[in-house]
């Protein structure tokens, strides 16, 4: 559901901007995290990005760069929380060829007991 949401955000994003549709590029890997090993997946697409100011307000509840009128802006934030309590994370940069927008997900792939253990 998270690839599913940053999927979605892109093809809005891309109609918005006028674009008409947006590519994703999916680049996977198995990396050593602080989390111990995990899968790293990176999620890019070739649209219109963000403002530097917008970044750091893209994973807060309630804040979007669509319209109000059309979202909650709970999407990034729920893909946020979801890979916190999956014991993982998400980020967001803009892609460094200028045009479009780079997410890091990192899945931990070892149970964290701990993290079970809240969960139960």
């Amino acid at each position: 559901m998270v690839v599913a949401n940053l999927a979605q955000n892109s093809a809005e994003a891309a109609i918005q901007s006028g674009l008409g549709h947006a590519r994703l590029r999916f680049d996977m890997s198995v990396a050593a995290a602080a989390m111990g090993d995990a899968l790293e997946l990176i999620v890019s697409d070739d649209g219109p990005g963000v403002c530097a100011d917008q970044m750091a307000h893209l994973f807060q509840k309630g804040y979007s760069t669509k319209p109000q009128a059309s979202n909650s802006g709970l999407g990034l934030h729920w893909c946020a929380n979801t890979m916190h309590a999956m014991g993982g994370s998400i980020s967001a940069r803009n892609n460094e060829s200028g045009s479009g927008l780079q997410f890091e997900i990192l899945v931990p792939l070892h149970e964290d007991s701990q993290t079970n253990e809240q969960a139960a």
